[in-house]
């Protein structure tokens, strides 16, 4: 089995718009975004909208593959998880996903990856592209293709929806609001305008962290205490300091735990609404994507009632955590030529442990 790298081609920012999602998505089970190296399992992908499925679809592959058969894959770096998305070249079909907590373990992640690739597919070869904040310098020790986040991002956006003004995602520590037109003449779906937060990881998932903690809840608690909250007080959304500032003498006065989340979900759509759109109006359609959204749905509503969004201005995956991996799989056809030099994925896992030893 082999893993290939790809000849760079300049990156451009144009998108051909891509079929039209329909209806909106809402994710049911709800797994914490803090569970360290829990996996997520295998799933589908349709062409409309990311539809994930538990069954063991690697199972099924394994049977008909063969040496001439290659697939895509996109790692996604984060800065509190990693992500993986393995696709079917020509039809983007999602064959096998995963979604875990690193552990500030980004490498070690990444090698396990590798492994996981070479246990489930032995036969296949691999065309791999890495993304996130914490894969630039992995792309620069190992030769393997990197694409910027944000590309990535908007171009799993084109792939599954055909009209998108405004993207929000919430990182484990960032936060983005991408602002999109189409081109009148050509009907390109093109990136217009980005906003990400500074250093400060106010309204992230790094927040939320820290607004469990000084409640005493877990993380997978957040969404249903919001769910139970009836009142909304002000609570900065700028840092977890000035949010334990506030909070404390509230939790001391005897308000409810549902209240100070609900009321904490709020400080982070008011933070990014107001801190990162910077005057820029957010229009719908809107998809909503990252780890945060996908554990805390509540948080989505509070957006979307923040925003005054109808619900077929509403667009949410399935899974918005797997957006950037699945974009940087999709990368590949979008991006790069199909001329490739061939790796050993062997020789990479070992390359990876001598270079970060």
């Amino acid at each position: 089995m082999g893993l290939f790298i790809i000849k760079r081609l300049p990156v451009s920012w144009v998108l051909k718009p891509g079929p039209a999602a329909e209806g909106i998505l809402r994710k049911e089970d709800q797994r914490s975004y803090m569970d360290e190296g829990k996996s997520n399992g295998s799933r589908n992908l349709n062409s409309k909208n990311i539809v994930y499925s538990d069954s063991a679809i690697q199972e099924d592959r394994t049977d008909g593959q063969d040496k001439n058969m290659t697939f895509y894959v996109g790692i996604d770096v984060g800065s509190t998880t990693t992500k993986i998305a393995v696709i079917e070249p020509e039809t983007g079909k999602l064959i096998y996903s995963d979604y875990r907590r690193h552990g500030a373990r980004q490498v070690k992640n990444v090698g396990i990856y590798l492994n996981e690739l070479k246990l489930r597919f032995p036969k296949v070869r691999f065309c791999l592209v890495l993304t996130g904040s914490g894969a630039k310098l992995l792309s620069d020790h190992t030769g393997l293709m990197y694409v910027q986040e944000v590309v990535a991002n908007s171009i799993a956006i084109r792939k599954l929806y055909g009209n998108v003004s405004t993207a929000i995602e919430l990182g484990g520590q960032d936060a983005k609001i991408l602002f999109f037109k189409q081109d009148p003449k050509t009907g390109a779906l093109d990136v217009a305008d980005m906003r990400m937060n500074g250093s400060c990881a106010g309204g992230t998932g790094a927040f939320l962290d820290e607004v469990a903690s000084i409640l005493k809840l877990k993380p997978e608690e957040l969404n249903r205490a919001a769910e139970e909250g009836t009142a909304v007080y002000d609570i900065s959304g700028r840092c977890g300091v000035y949010a334990k500032t506030d909070i404390q003498p509230l939790l001391n006065q005897g308000v409810p735990k549902a209240d100070l989340v609900l009321s904490t979900f709020h400080a982070i759509a008011k933070q990014t609404i107001g801190g990162l759109a910077q005057g820029l109006d957010i229009k719908g359609p809107v998809i909503f994507e990252g780890g945060p959204m996908n554990y805390n749905p509540k948080l989505i509503d509070v957006f979307a009632e923040r925003l005054s969004l109808e619900d077929k201005d509403i667009l949410i995956p399935e899974h918005p955590e797997m957006m950037v991996a699945y974009g940087a799989a999709l990368s590949i056809n979008e991006l790069y030529s199909r001329e490739m030099a061939g790796i050993d994925i062997d020789e990479l896992i070992c390359g990876i442990k001598s270079a970060y030893a």
